[in-house]
């Protein structure tokens, strides 16, 4: 785990980034990497100090939970029998994450580094 982005569970962050996922193990690895350099770069230019980041999964039967896990990322994992959605995965996230503002990433999206 990188240092600079390891943050006690406790307390308030910055931002809170919250990648909703289902079946995206083709993307994940570059979607949480892309998610993390945006992030590492906003807080190299003083545009936040702290974050974190949040995956939620929607029940996947493929590789996604597996692969994500070679990130510092908390991961959290919904059940097959709950109702899921992509509302269910943000409302998920938001109720696990401790940022200020909240930054939402679906599983098949590549953020830009400079966004």
């Amino acid at each position: 785990m990188n240092p600079a982005r390891s943050v006690e569970r406790s307390g308030e962050l910055d931002l809170s980034a919250i990648i909703i996922t289902r079946n995206e193990e083709g993307n994940i690895e570059d979607v949480i990497r892309a998610v993390l350099a945006a992030l590492d770069r906003a807080r190299a230019l003083g545009a936040l100090s702290n974050y974190e980041v949040i995956l939620v999964d929607s029940a996947s039967t493929d590789q996604t939970v597996n692969r994500a896990r070679h990130f510092p990322i908390h991961i959290v994992r919904l059940r097959q029998w709950w109702p899921l959605s992509a509302g269910a995965g943000r409302a998920t996230g938001c109720r696990y994450a401790r940022g200020r503002i909240f930054l939402f990433v679906d599983g098949d999206y590549i953020i830009e580094e400079n966004w």
